[in-house]
């Protein structure tokens, strides 16, 4: 059984990116996990003098974060009978890569399927900064990232980035073959 990590951001990139891995793995039996990391602005661990979040602040992040995800289980596509799929819903507190590193360990996840909107503000980009940061920062676990304009259909291409620098194994390349 195939362990897919999909983070959401309740987006409309994210969802398409959901739906585009429910439609890519319907014949395969999978687990996708469904991960929303949320985080209090201005906090941070790594600075001495960023003040600790309160107990108030931190449970008004979270109960946003669990009232999206109660409203996202909801939706139809959680509930179609596709007998191969099983759904596990995540909302977990931290910085973006820091939670999708600690669930890919946690889960034994073997791929990233990331929703990008790409360069919002900046149309030269065609990739957003969530999905070029896991796909640098997150190593233990290969990142398929879907643009938000992109509507399934078979791939006949799949663009491999690579610096050369890297030798890969062959369970690292098993996903993409």
């Amino acid at each position: 059984m195939k362990r897919i990590l999909i983070p959401t951001d309740f987006s409309h990139n994210a969802n398409n990116a959901i739906n585009y891995a429910i439609e890519l793995y319907k014949r395969e039996s999978c687990e996708f996990f469904i991960l929303h990391s949320y985080y209090l602005t201005g906090y941070s661990k790594n600075n001495l003098l960023s003040p600790e979040p309160t107990d108030k602040k931190l449970n008004e992040v979270k109960e946003l974060a669990e009232k999206n995800m109660d409203k996202l289980k909801k939706h139809e596509r959680f509930n179609n009978a596709n007998n191969n799929h099983t759904f596990h819903f995540l909302n977990e507190f931290g910085s973006f890569n820091d939670v999708l590193k600690k669930v890919v360990e946690k889960e034994d996840i073997e791929l990233i399927l990331i929703g990008s909107e790409g360069g919002k503000e900046d149309k030269k980009l065609i990739q957003g900064s969530n999905a070029v940061n896991t796909m640098e920062k997150v190593r233990n676990c290969p990142v398929f990232e879907i643009p938000d304009k992109v509507i399934f259909k078979n791939p006949n291409e799949i663009v491999f980035p690579t610096s050369f620098k890297t030798h890969y194994k062959e369970k690292e390349l098993a996903t993409l073959i």
